[in-house]
């Protein structure tokens, strides 16, 4: 089906649905994302939930695979204003692959620079013990 139907809870309107993706990633994997279900469902909200229970990442700290990363913006995931969020499918020193949900309205993989102004955060969830 369309992407924001697939990805979305009965009841959501159509909207950007990086975050919604994200949601049913972690759904599909048994595991609960912090804060109400339908809520979370946009990037502000499931990052500030996240930060609230303390899984947001120290700026140094090297991300994980399965870690989330916010961008300040939704680049190439929609029109509009709002942030964005995708899954680290690797990192290292100077790059980092993500899996994107609408990334020019397809699941796609990129890779950014990791220290680019445009990422806001990364995230871990569950909350995992760093090495």
């Amino acid at each position: 089906g369309v992407p924001y139907a697939r990805y979305s809870l009965t009841g959501e309107e159509p909207a950007p649905w990086c975050a919604r993706g994200i949601r049913w990633c972690f759904t599909q994997a048994g595991i609960r994302l912090p804060g109400n279900r339908y809520l979370i469902g946009r990037v502000s909200t499931m990052r500030e939930e996240l930060a609230a229970v303390g899984a947001q990442l120290r700026q140094a700290e090297l991300p994980w695979p399965g870690d989330l990363l916010f961008l300040r913006d939704r680049g190439d995931s929609a029109v509009g204003s709002g942030e964005h969020v995708a899954i680290v499918e690797s990192c290292g020193e100077l790059t980092v692959n993500t899996i994107d949900f609408n990334w020019g309205d397809k699941v796609r993989n990129v890779a950014r620079d990791r220290h680019s102004l445009a990422i806001k955060c990364f995230a871990r969830w569950p909350i995992r013990a760093t090495a």
